[in-house]
Order: structure tokens, then C-alpha cells, then sequence
């Protein structure tokens, strides 16, 4: 759905994806982003997930890359480029142009993501019944940096509330924490 020119009324958009959306965004320039993971099909046949652009309001859509991961979940900041985050710690960083994967060896999933102007970060997380939860960051000019977690819940949104300074959500609790606390 888009707003109509007068922004008073929604028009549906003649789109659909093969796939479940795990992530969207969409720019005032008209330039966007739609991540999706594909279903296990019963035939045991897996499909990769997919990464779509768009640089006309979402009005048409392109396949920019596929993935062979399932894709969780994204966080993207004006003027940094968009983080997207799925199963077996996959990471990857880009825009309609295409993505670039970090390579990370875990077969831990990337339960949450953030980015803003000066910095990004996401949380890996065990599939353990306690998980093994760790925090990964870096500011705009650095390499990532690890920093181990221990909440006995599992994470699901991790936003920035100051520079090195997250708010990690679970389904029952808030966590402040600090990079520079946590060294």
C-alpha cells in the first residue's frame, strides 16, 4: 500500500513476492528494500531467500541478490547503508545496488538489528534453551567488536538509545547496555 498523492488515501500496489517479508524500507527518494525468506517446501527442495529494490516509490521491484540463508530481519539509518541479518549468523551490509556478507562461521541466528548515523549492531543468539547471546558493534570507522550477554531471555529488538549505548528487548524484560560497560 502508498499513499496517494494528497496523502490522505491508501492505494494498493499491483506487487507480490514469492516469499514471507522479513524486512522493508522504503526512502522519500523512492529507493527501498524488501528482504524475504521462502518456506521449507514439503519436497524437501529449499529455495534461497531473496533481496528486492526499488527505486521508484515501490511501484516496481527487482531481484538485486539472493541469499542461501533464511533472512530475519534488517535495521537501516539515513545515510549508512542497510543491515540484514538471518540464520547461521549471516550479516550482510548494502542497498539496491547489491549486499556484501560478513563472513561469520556460528550457526547461531542474528536475532536483532540496529544501525544509526555512527554506528550498527546485532545480537547472535544460540538456539540453546538458555541461549549464548552475543552483542556485536562498531561506530563508523572500526571493525566489529564482541562483547558476550547474559539474559536467560531471548532477544528481540535491539535499538540505540545513545552512542555505544543499546536497549535490548525480550518479550518480558528492557536491558540497557553499555559497549564501554561492557569491555
Amino acid at each position: 500500500m502508498r499513499l496517494r498523492g494528497n496523502r490522505t488515501e491508501w492505494e494498493q500496489l499491483p506487487v507480490s513476492f514469492p516469499g514471507v517479508g522479513s524486512y522493508l524500507e522504503l526512502a522519500e527518494s523512492g529507493e527501498g528494500i524488501c528482504a524475504l525468506w521462502r518456506p521449507q517446501r514439503t519436497t524437501g527442495f529449499r529455495e534461497s531467500s531473496g533481496i528486492y529494490g526499488t527505486r521508484d516509490g515501490g511501484t516496481t521491484w527487482d531481484k538485486i541478490q539472493e541469499v542461501d540463508t533464511t533472512l530475519l530481519g534488517g535495521a537501516s539509518s539515513f545515510g549508512r547503508p542497510t543491515l540484514l541479518g538471518g540464520s547461521n549468523g549471516y550479516i550482510a551490509e548494502g542497498n539496491v545496488d547489491g549486499f556484501t556478507a560478513f563472513s561469520l562461521s556460528t550457526p547461531d541466528e542474528v536475532a536483532a538489528v540496529a544501525c544509526d548515523q555512527f554506528q550498527q549492531a546485532f545480537v547472535l543468539e544460540s538456539d540453546d534453551e538458555i541461549p549464548v547471546q552475543t552483542l556485536r558493534w562498531r561506530d563508523a570507522s572500526s571493525s566489529w567488536r564482541s562483547f558476550n550477554l547474559s539474559l536467560a531471555d531471548r532477544i528481540v529488538d535491539i535499538e540505540f538509545v545513545g552512542f555505544g549505548v543499546v536497549l535490548l528487548g525480550t518479550r518480558k524484560s528492557l536491558y540497557i547496555y553499555s559497549v564501554e560497560l561492557l569491555q
